[in-house]
């Protein structure tokens, strides 16, 4: 029996404005970030670009293009959403990152992936976190966005800087017995 995985890489739902949270996201078409990738015991280098303006749920917002897939994310007041992953459709939009939230923020509706659509609910929990890759420090938001998407439970983890975006990102799939397996990490590289 194959084992599937929805692919919530946000990859890197990354992006918007600028001032105030949008700070988090520093978007202009043609931005490219620059990733180092983990899967198993694989690992390579992408580029993410972000490519143009796309609708995202009720707001305007951003089509990301890399290896891993499509995104979409966009700015509805203060909080990022996306309502497209790499292989993953999202409805209503999720918020993926909430800079000015002090409190958790909740999420129910459907995750489409391969053509079936299951219900499914999100919590996203965010919090203040020094960062360190290779000797460079950051200062981040990290975002927690678990999901429970039929019998099914995954995590996102995004740590996010100030002028340059995501700066690494976590997914991981948590087992019946509450043990997580890291399914695919980025690590930021550099951007242009």
């Amino acid at each position: 029996m194959q084992k599937r995985r929805i692919a919530l890489i946000v990859l890197l739902p990354i992006l918007a404005g600028c001032s105030g949270s949008r700070d988090y996201f520093p978007l202009d078409k043609g931005r490219v970030w620059t990733y180092s990738v983990r899967s198993g015991l694989a690992k390579n280098v992408v580029d993410v670009k972000v490519t143009g303006e796309v609708p995202v749920g009720n707001t305007n917002g951003f089509r990301l293009e890399g290896p891993l897939g499509v995104s979409r994310v966009g700015w509805s007041g203060d909080r990022l959403i996306t309502d497209l992953m790499p292989n993953t459709r999202i409805a209503p939009p999720i918020t993926i990152l909430a800079p000015k939230e002090k409190k958790s923020v909740q999420w129910q509706g459907f995750v489409e992936t391969m053509g079936k659509s299951v219900a499914a609910k999100g919590v996203l929990t965010q919090s203040p976190a020094k960062m360190k890759i290779g000797t460079q420090p950051y200062d981040t938001i990290l975002a927690k966005l678990e999901i429970k998407i039929g019998d099914r439970k995954m995590e996102l983890k995004t740590w996010y800087a100030q002028e340059i975006g995501p700066i690494m990102q976590e997914q991981r799939t948590i087992n019946s017995s509450g043990v997580s397996e890291l399914d695919i990490g980025l690590t930021y590289l550099g951007s242009r």
